[in-house]
């Protein structure tokens, strides 16, 4: 088992004596005797951020009373906490239009062990061996076990809340097929049946995660046929699909709605179940206006609405989405829950040190075994630049030699190269013994180290993040973000071939599009190096790990002003957050760097340097991505909602250290004159992205030079006009005129 990489450096620091013995710890508890004399010590007490004990309501007697169903339920749910009294089915007709719905009583704990059983008992056979040997399921989770039932009624509508990570997804489609399977018992169906259930999800990947987990579900029932639709895919291949017949449908909202308007072929007339997966993220995403547009066309016989949190819009999504005769499943209190498995930290880092306490922290968490982290920024260009940077970014102390036993007083004699005619001349001594002239020895100017192939091996290895690193944003292309949502999950076709000795470590870089929904098993890590937006964009990021019962851990990077946030997150979860000083992160270079001394200053003055020396040799790629960087995050750090913004004071930022973060080591003054240029000429080429509407369409070579998110969004407008136009247009056929040669 591997030993604790800050273990040995703690024991050396001087500075502070409030540092964490276990920030970098194992999954697993270590033996005893391997516990460093470094740590036996008693240390200071840690800062912890906890939450106010005023938002606590709950009385004596409840706790007791939830107490003693947790332990009555653990040998039902195994390890994982029991149901809480604010998990339950309540009908919506009885709760009140506010967005805190009126919490129903429990069933007995004694009645619900006795309704409680396994996988085995419950689903069909067809789902049975995909659900044990492929998803590994045994047993439901609280979630499902209450959503079973109700989703068993074939007209009764359901709104499921859960936590993240919970497993809402087999809470609603493992019902819904089981329910279609037993009805295809009796009554055969066929591609002629139509689309029998069908499923919204707001973004691309959550309806291909979707549609792949329902394929395996019905890998034993071949007869059902499983599609995901969205957009970025070829409007007539999806045509031709759905005029095939499609049972288990996956789609986008958008999309959806197209081709109920357009595709005459598309049978939906025996449609059962309507699911809505992550309302309240349709919402945000301004997809309200469409899903009322569907809801007049369709007409399912149960519909479904699934969401982590229950806000307005989803109040008032349930108002016209669903019927009176619905019921409520999950947590029914006004309550954000993160899992208990989780381990939350911050730390507050000086603007200038954002970037080296980001990089140590991915190299520690590394070294110490983590297989997968998530990094999330604010902005597609923050994802782009820290993305380019890290992949390439060479190993800033591999040239830094420790020098021991030596008298300051003395000049240090460094090896110098000699020059080719002094090394032919020492190399022919031997021929003034009188020794034979063809044994003369001749050297070429070049470096004879450029031709060897082992050294240039040695020098592609030479990167400071030896992983896989990967990016997803908006502003990425559909099949691109597939192909690395794929690898970052299943792994490369490299780590593959290489199998065990592939360590199988990666980081994905990426923007809030990757924090609902997407199930990424075996996160260790989530790092939050740009705040998110409000304390639900939190939840969903830290639901990305520490799922269905696993350990998981998030960092929140916070600069000196921002300490309050943290508290704010705190009392709104319920739940402590631990700081973790800003000195033990940067300390861990000092491990990597053999001329340090212990001074973690030194290090991260040695990779800053490192970090804008790369900038600097790419002007034209790194150096422009670092340009609208910085420029964007300003932007954004400027634009936070309003309820959080009194902690994001824009006027209390450094700019200078905040250029310094992406690597500029530009004036301010020479900042913004330097911007000014490279906006005026985004602006043309937006302009110029502007016309596709006056039938042009303008096609820019994106990978050989980097452009912002207004030139990339107006080349997206422009491509989705012209596919959607040519998709729509009626194709007139023209009478064949002839001559009179042809005559």
């Amino acid at each position: 088992m591997a030993s604790n990489p800050y273990a040995a450096l703690i024991s050396q620091m001087t500075s502070t004596n409030n540092t964490d013995d276990e920030f970098a710890r194992k999954k697993e508890p270590r033996a005893t005797e391997d516990v460093p004399k470094a740590l036996s010590t008693p240390v200071a007490p840690k800062p912890v951020v906890k939450a106010a004990p005023q938002i606590s309501r709950r009385s004596t007697t409840k706790q007791n009373a939830e107490a003693s169903t947790a332990s009555s339920l653990s040998k039902i749910f195994g390890s994982g906490t029991a149901p809480t009294t604010s998990e339950a089915v309540t009908p919506l007709s009885e709760q009140t239009p506010t967005s805190s719905p009126v919490p129903k009583a429990e069933a007995p704990a004694a009645k619900r062990e006795e309704e409680t059983q396994f996988v085995k008992d419950i689903l069909h056979p067809k789902l049975l061996r995909s659900v044990s040997e492929k998803m590994k399921i045994e047993r439901l989770t609280r979630v499902q076990q209450l959503a079973w039932g109700p989703m068993m009624e074939p007209e009764q509508d359901v709104l499921i809340r859960s936590e993240t990570g919970s497993g809402k997804t087999f809470a609603y489609m493992g019902p819904t097929l089981h329910r279609l399977l037993t009805d295809c018992d009796t009554n055969k169906i066929d591609r002629t049946s139509g689309t029998l259930v069908m499923v919204m999800a707001p973004t691309r990947e959550l309806v291909e995660q979707v549609a792949h987990v329902t394929s395996i579900l019905l890998q034993n029932a071949q007869f059902i046929t499983v599609g995901a639709i969205h957009g970025g895919d070829n409007r007539h291949k999806e045509k031709a699909r759905l005029r095939k017949g499609i049972h288990v449908l996956v789609t986008t909202p958008g999309r959806l709605l197209d081709h109920l308007t357009t595709t005459a072929s598309f049978e939906y007339s025996k449609l059962q179940t309507l699911i809505l997966d992550e309302a309240d993220r349709l919402l945000d995403m301004g997809f309200e206006k469409s899903i009322r547009s569907i809801m007049e066309v369709i007409k399912p016989k149960k519909r479904v609405l699934v969401s982590a949190t229950i806000t307005d819009a989803v109040q008032r999504l349930s108002h016209f989405a669903l019927t009176s005769n619905s019921v409520q499943v999950g947590e029914t209190e006004d309550t954000f829950q993160v899992p208990a498995s989780l381990r939350q930290h911050y730390s507050l880092v000086p603007a200038k040190h954002r970037l080296s306490a980001l990089i140590s922290f991915l190299r520690c968490q590394l070294d110490a075994g983590s297989k997968r982290i998530v990094v999330f920024l604010s902005t597609s260009d923050s994802a782009e630049f820290h993305y380019s940077l890290l992949s390439r970014l060479p190993n800033p102390f591999s040239s830094r030699k420790r020098v021991y036993n030596v008298n300051r007083n003395e000049a240090i004699q460094r090896p110098t190269r000699m020059s080719s005619k002094k090394m032919t001349s020492m190399a022919n001594r031997h021929l003034e013994d009188g020794e034979d002239p063809e044994d003369v020895v001749t050297f070429d100017d070049h470096n004879d180290d450029s031709d060897n192939e082992e050294a240039q091996h040695l020098e592609e290895k030479n990167s400071f993040l030896p992983v896989n690193i990967f990016k997803l944003h908006g502003n990425m292309s559909q099949v691109d973000r597939a192909s690395v949502f794929h690898a970052f999950k299943h792994g490369t076709a490299k780590d593959k071939a290489a199998g065990a000795t592939s360590s199988g470590q990666a980081v994905l870089l990426c923007t809030d599009v990757a924090a609902r929904g997407l199930d990424m098993p075996h996160i260790d890590w989530i790092a939050h190096y740009d705040p998110p937006s409000d304390e639900r964009c939190y939840i969903h990021r830290v639901g990305r790990t520490a799922r269905i019962g696993r350990v998981g851990d998030s960092m929140l990077f916070l600069m000196p002003h921002e300490e309050e946030y943290a508290k704010y997150l705190a009392t709104f979860i319920a739940m402590p957050i631990e700081e973790k000083k800003f000195e033990v992160l940067l300390y861990y270079l000092t491990k990597l760097d053999p001329s340090s001394h212990h001074n973690w200053m030194q290090s991260t003055a040695a990779l800053e340097h490192g970090v804008a020396k790369a900038i600097r040799d790419d002007k034209e790629g790194l150096g422009k991505i670092c340009l609208f960087a910085y420029q964007s995050y300003m932007r954004a750090y400027a634009g936070y909602p309003k309820p959080v913004r009194r902690f994001f004071n824009v006027d209390l930022l450094h700019l200078g250290h905040m250029a310094h973060s992406f690597g500029i080591d530009e004036k301010p003054s020479e900042l913004r004159k330097t911007l000014r240029g490279l906006v005026k000429d985004e602006r043309k080429i937006y302009r110029d992205t502007s016309r596709f509407k006056q039938g042009e369409r303008l096609e820019i070579d994106t990978k050989e030079t980097y452009h912002s998110t207004l030139v990339n969004k107006g080349l997206k407008n422009s491509r989705d006009y012209h596919e959607h136009k040519q998709a729509t247009t009626v194709r007139v056929a023209k009478p064949l005129e002839f001559s009179e040669f042809d005559a």
